[in-house]
């Protein structure tokens, strides 16, 4: 239950990894930002400041939900328009359509593109129209874009003139790859806006396990949830369902490719229960609930 130390308990156990293990790769969520003084300057803290998750970086999935909430029809309209868009601006910033491109992009593609170009198709296919009745999806896909990039709350996704692969160091950060005398980064959620923090945790979760899967086990994380019930939880508030369906996966898959997951929660009934079932080592504090 709420006050019985289990943050203080994951503290403790998380110096003790760090200390007899200086050179761990650990990402611990924290949607409170309650963590940074536990481990001083051990500790690499990322907060909505100096967060850097640029829009490129994104799966269709995560940008719909960005730009619509999580209730837009991906069959819709604006998805299939926005697919288009976004393939064609990765397309002018590889320099065009070459031989061989069409059939290496896609919307889920990780490569970088500009939210210029991608504006300025969508300009060019709004004049092209002939039937004024097709215009409202093309305009409410502009209309978010422009929003989204003019809001400071959203600069650490599409703030900055340039657009450069910062893929590697972005990585390289979040999972401490070195680890320079600081082998866990606390990412504090607590200054995101709350309609982009599903789509962050979920990112973040999406990255770690695409890294450890492509790592080859040569780099073991642990990722460490705190508050899981609100990410991970068995019937997902709006938004959250991509974020539990990582972390669900995390735990079934993660072990073979060296990801480990560990879930702080106040009520593990609420978990899904995929979460609970691939729980091996169980820290239970006070209880009083029966269904937990």
């Amino acid at each position: 239950t709420t006050g019985s130390g289990k943050s203080c308990a994951a503290a403790v156990i998380l110096r003790q990894i760090v200390t007899q293990n200086p050179n761990s790769h650990i990402l611990l969520l924290d949607p409170h930002g309650e963590y940074a003084k536990a481990f001083g300057p051990r500790a690499e803290v990322i907060t909505a400041e100096n967060l850097e998750l640029p829009f490129w970086m994104l799966n269709f999935e995560e940008c719909l939900q960005v730009l619509f909430g999580p209730g837009l029809d991906q069959a819709g309209p604006e998805s299939e328009i926005l697919s288009d868009l976004i393939v064609g601006a990765k397309h002018d910033y590889a320099g065009g359509p070459q031989q061989g491109y069409e059939k290496l992009f896609a919307a889920d593609t990780p490569v970088p593109y500009r939210l210029s170009d991608l504006l300025t198709r969508l300009n060019n296919a709004m004049g092209k129209l002939d039937n004024t009745a097709n215009l409202p999806p093309y305009r409410r896909i502009k209309q978010r874009l422009l929003a989204l990039q003019y809001d400071p709350r959203f600069a650490f996704m599409f703030g900055g003139v340039q657009v450069r692969d910062r893929m590697a160091p972005i990585l390289a950060r979040l999972f401490r790859l070195p680890s320079e005398g600081k082998p866990i980064c606390i990412l504090d959620l607590s200054g995101i806006p709350s309609e982009a923090l599903p789509v962050v945790v979920a990112a973040v979760c999406r990255l770690a396990h695409g890294f450890s899967t492509w790592s080859n086990r040569a780099c073991p994380i642990l990722l460490v949830c705190e508050e899981a019930h609100r990410f991970g939880a068995q019937m997902p508030e709006p938004g959250f369902a991509m974020t539990k369906n990582w972390l669900t996966r995390i735990a079934k898959e993660g072990r073979k490719y060296g990801i480990s997951l560990g879930v702080v929660s106040q009520r593990p009934s609420e978990l899904d229960p995929t979460l609970l079932s691939q729980c091996s080592t169980i820290f239970a504090h006070r209880l009083s609930n029966e269904a937990d």
